[in-house]
């Protein structure tokens, strides 16, 4: 594995799916972030509070442009095939160059919830991560109540890492990190 391997994330690619389109996220998006990223539901087993205003939100997605260019994010917007609406993000929170794995996340609007719209988004993200990437493993850190989260990691085949239970302030209130693993080898076996 090489730093070079990763400049594709410098111009991220399109990724589309039969009803997602996995894409750069841009200003343009800045309405639709907000209206995600502001409602409590969404941000509630994550590390970040909702967003408090439309000037906020424009803020970050000014910190993702910058970082974007400095190959140090690794998000794909989620967006609707028919509109191209935004509905969340989904890609590698960390990437572990030296060791060659990467942490993956998601996050989806309430709105859209139940309808596998993390499921098919999480499947094209893992197939990068393995086949393009060539990644040894994924990991997927998610707070012990998020079940539903959970269960999108276990329809792949994660497995629980108990060596990396972790327990973290986040909002001010103590949580139960749990580590969750899908390795190349368990990846190939289910999913060709």
């Amino acid at each position: 594995m090489t730093f070079k391997q990763f400049d594709i994330f410098k111009n991220i690619p399109v990724i589309e799916t039969e009803r997602l389109r996995l894409r750069k996220i841009v200003s343009s998006d800045l309405e639709n972030v907000y209206e995600y990223a502001s409602r409590p539901l969404v941000s509630e087993y994550l590390m970040w509070r909702p967003h408090s205003s439309i000037e906020y939100t424009k803020n970050y997605l000014s910190t993702i442009k910058k970082e974007y260019s400095k190959k140090r994010f690794f998000d794909w917007a989620i967006a609707l095939k028919d509109s191209n609406k935004m509905i969340g993000t989904c890609g590698f929170t960390t990437i572990y160059y030296e060791e060659n794995r990467a942490d993956v996340g998601y996050v989806l609007s309430d709105l859209y919830w139940k309808n596998g719209y993390a499921t098919e988004a999480l499947r094209e993200v893992l197939n990068f991560a393995f086949c393009i990437l060539n990644l040894d493993s994924v990991s997927a850190r998610i707070m012990f109540e998020n079940k539903p989260s959970i269960h999108v990691a276990e329809k792949f085949k994660f497995v629980l890492d108990h060596t990396k239970t972790e327990r973290v302030w986040i909002k001010d209130e103590l949580k139960t990190i749990l580590t969750y693993v899908l390795n190349r080898k368990t990846y190939f076996s289910n999913h060709l």
